[in-house]
């Protein structure tokens, strides 16, 4: 009796023991099992995802690109045409701009008249139209130069100034005005260009700096330089500063 009592009780042990060790295991094996086929399904949802948003993406591109299309075909009846002075296409672009807020600028170019552009107030880059003046100067197409020029230069004046590229918009009016033959408009451009140079200089507390703003930055080198050579005033350079 003894016996089988003694076997009884070791195969409940060895059993007990059996199930603490097999049960956690088959538990864990489980939870890991289970653990990767949520991240197959994540990976799988996933691609779902990235696959609809891509397709998303494009309608959505075709659709703006569909209405950028017809706006741009309802703004070209309200263009202004060659034959119309540079004071009525001006007049027609600001009425189109004022009813297309979506559009930064508009501008019609004449083989014979040039280059004709207006932006939306506070939009425009003056520095932009003033590198635009330099290159088409470059290219010798001074008409088209000086439009952009003056465009630059009306703006600057109509913000009442800009952070950047001052020196450089009334350096370009003058030079603009030069190259199309108005001597005497490209003097005063650039007496005021030199005399506003020599102002914002005069701000500038430290003698080594103040040398290098007027002589290392080239529009304003290039501007001293002209009021020296145009005005002949050989002194005028240094007055005041």
């Amino acid at each position: 009796m003894k016996s089988r009592r003694e076997t009884n009780t070791r195969f409940r042990l060895v059993l007990t023991l059996g199930l603490a060790v097999v049960l956690p295991a088959l538990t864990l094996i489980f939870v890991n099992f289970q653990h990767v086929k949520s991240i197959q399904r994540d990976k799988k949802n996933e691609a779902i995802i990235h696959r609809d948003f891509q397709y998303l993406l494009v309608i959505a591109g075709k659709k703006i690109n569909g209405k950028a299309y017809e706006l741009t075909e309802q703004a070209r009846a309200a263009f202004p045409s060659e034959t119309d002075s540079d004071d009525e296409k001006r007049r027609k672009f600001d009425l189109l701009l004022s009813k297309s807020p979506w559009f930064a600028h508009a501008f019609l170019f004449d083989d014979k008249k040039g280059l004709t552009l207006r932006a939306q107030p506070g939009s425009l880059n003056d520095k932009q139209l003033a590198d635009l003046t330099r290159i088409l100067l470059q290219q010798g197409r001074r008409h088209e130069a000086l439009i952009a020029a003056r465009e630059a230069h009306d703006l600057f004046d109509a913000l009442g100034g800009v952070e950047e590229g001052e020196s450089q918009i009334r350096l370009q009016l003058a030079e603009a005005l030069h190259a199309n033959g108005d001597g005497d408009g490209a003097r005063d451009a650039i007496r005021r260009a030199h005399d506003r140079l020599l102002e914002r200089a005069t701000k500038i507390t430290d003698a080594g700096w103040r040398a290098s703003f007027l002589e290392n930055l080239p529009e304003n080198a290039r501007t001293l330089a002209l009021a020296q050579a145009w005005l002949g005033e050989p002194g005028r350079a240094a007055q005041g500063v």
